[in-house]
Formats: structure tokens, sequence, C-alpha cells
């Protein structure tokens, strides 16, 4: 696979994880790239690589801001629904192959927070790459 096509594979698995993000109904960003002034509810994510073939570790944080955990039960719920334990495969664009979300062993945790109104939960999964050439 040449250099341009392994960068086009990732820019649509850049893409495909962008949308998946943002399908729960609130802003999603990659990690350090939030805009100023973004209040919450959002969420942040890693895209580190995409590896053909292999796998890499991801992690994604909701961040909310409430005096009950409404919101953040709403929302860990729905994630929860997104990724089912066999997996989420999100094919590509341009016949570029899919990705596959992974549940880790350690799938989700609270984050911890100075303040009492500050609901976050951090989701860890793995990022798989696939292209239709890899079969």
């Amino acid at each position: 696979m040449v250099m341009s096509n392994i960068n086009s594979v990732f820019c649509a698995a850049a893409n495909a994880l962008h949308e998946f993000w943002n399908g729960f109904g609130i802003p999603a960003f990659v990690q350090n790239y939030v805009p100023k002034g973004i209040k919450k509810p959002y969420i942040t994510y890693t895209i580190s690589s995409c590896q053909i073939f292999g796998k890499s570790s991801e992690k994604a944080v909701i961040y909310t801001f409430s005096e009950d955990f409404t919101i953040i039960n709403d929302l860990i719920a729905q994630i929860t629904r997104a990724f089912p334990a066999e997996g989420v495969m999100i094919k590509l664009p341009n016949g570029f192959g899919y990705i596959r979300l992974g549940r880790t062993r350690q799938f989700t945790e609270a984050e911890p927070n100075s303040d009492n109104l500050s609901k976050d939960r951090i989701f860890y999964y793995t990022l798989s790459c696939y292209t239709d050439e890899s079969g």
C-alpha cells in the first residue's frame, strides 16, 4: 500500500471516529483541540494511530456539569449500548475498508474531579483499522 493510500485511510478513519463520537447528542472533539469557550457537556477522544493489522489503545472522556447524575448516566447508557461486547464495525467511505472499536477490560471509570458539579467519565477502547486490501 502506498503512503498516500495510508494517509487517506487514516483521514477516513479519523472522520469516521469523529462522526461516531458526535452521534450522542453533544459535541465531540479530538483531545487537545476543544474550541475555547465551549461549554459542558462535550466529549473528547483520542486517535493516536490507525495501524493496518494493528490495534491502538484510545480513550474518550465525557465532560458534564450538573448537580445530579441524570445527564452523565444517560450518556453512559448510550455509549455502552453503542459498544457491544463484540465491538463496533464502521465502514469507511470510498472503499478504504473499515475500523473496529472494541471494549477494553476496564471499559469505563469515573474521572476524578475537584468540584461536586463536574460529572465526568472516561471510556477506554481499542481502535483497529482494516483496508479492503487487508481482508
